[in-house]
């Protein structure tokens, strides 16, 4: 029986490597030529292997679940049509059996896939953001949006990067001990001179009226925040690692986003392997066609009509409790149980009707 499984895992895992490999390349050449006129302006020589090279982990983490579905459901329909699938169950391969057979193949593409994202994704945002290629490129923060900061007593609004080590258009707003705000501190650009000083250039100052204690104009900062720290708070959470989506949860009020975008995340990348299962128990009661002229096809439709469903709905609830409108916990993974329930009813329906 261990052999059966062995052959129809390699064809998973032979289908999943094609899937996957003809995905990333593909919409990485598309986005290429999207942003063509860029990679060429920029002067760098191969820039657009070099672009494709970095956008593929990003590629690679964005259409991961619905390569991996695809590659369950074009593993069935090989059987399918090659009339495999009959002779599996006649040999004692059941839906139940096919699932337990697929499932450690599945898990190890899981894994692997998510240690490839945690580590690849991360430092290929960056490259890009310095680059300045591409809806990753240029300015971390973009559409007018501020990086808001909560940092020893200062509520701090940065406008935009202006290189590596600086910031331009940074606003300090001086509480008291009671929180409330004595004084507002402008500065046209800050920059990074190391041990958690920041030098403000082009500093205006405003004290607010009728106050009682004081305050002074800022003539730097002092603080713990860092280029590296300034670049994951501007970050989407989606292109962080697991560590830095631990620590970044962790914190409280010191960003321009909640907790829980952080939280819901971290929650997704490590539930991956689930994810994965519960589209493996979808697929595999779907794909049960041992018609003599069934070609699979139509199961094949069904079956990846709902992988987008799924993933709209998940998009949807990651969404929604990334901003904080629902808890963490069902937002990042209660599709994906609902998803794997829908998968075990269908396989004791097959049961039943067999």
């Amino acid at each position: 029986m261990w052999k059966l499984g062995l052959y129809v895992s390699k064809i998973f895992l032979a289908r999943w490597a094609v899937t996957i490999f003809g995905m990333v390349v593909l919409v990485g050449l598309l986005d290429s030529l999207a942003n063509a006129s860029e990679i060429a302006a920029s002067g760098v020589e191969g820039g657009a292997l070099r672009y494709m090279r970095l956008r593929a982990p990003i590629i690679f983490d964005q259409v991961f679940l619905f390569t991996l579905m695809l590659a369950l459901l074009l593993t069935f329909v090989s059987l399918i049509r090659r009339n495999e699938l009959v002779a599996l169950q006649g040999m004692g391969l059941s839906v139940f059996a096919q699932i337990r057979a697929l499932g450690p193949a599945v898990l190890i593409v899981s894994f692997v896939s998510m240690f490839i994202i945690d580590r690849g994704v991360p430092p290929s945002v960056q490259e890009l953001n310095d680059w300045g290629i591409g809806e990753y490129g240029g300015e971390i923060l973009e559409n007018g949006e501020k990086l808001w900061l909560n940092d020893k007593g200062l509520f701090v609004s940065i406008e935009r990067r202006d290189g590596r080590d600086a910031l331009a258009g940074v606003t300090f707003f001086q509480r008291d001990a009671d929180g409330y705000v004595r004084g507002v501190t402008w500065a046209d650009r800050v920059e990074f001179q190391g041990n958690g000083l920041w030098s403000l250039e082009g500093t205006s100052f405003l004290e607010v009226e009728g106050i009682t204690e004081p305050v002074d104009q800022l003539t730097q900062w002092d603080t713990e925040q860092t280029p590296v720290v300034i670049d994951k708070l501007a970050a989407e959470p989606r292109n962080l690692s697991i560590a830095d989506l631990q620590d970044l949860a962790s914190l409280r009020g010191s960003g321009s986003r909640p907790s829980a975008a952080y939280s819901v995340w971290r929650m997704k990348r490590l539930s991956l392997p689930l994810s994965g299962l519960a589209l493996l128990l979808v697929a595999a009661p779907i794909m049960q066609r041992l018609g003599r002229r069934d070609s699979g096809t139509g199961a094949l439709i069904i079956g990846i009509g709902a992988t987008f469903l799924f993933l709209i709905i998940d998009g949807i609830a990651v969404t929604m409790g990334a901003a904080g409108a629902f808890p963490v916990w069902p937002s990042a993974l209660l599709i994906t149980v609902g998803f794997g329930g829908l998968g075990l009813y269908l396989w004791l329906r097959q049961e039943v009707l067999a």
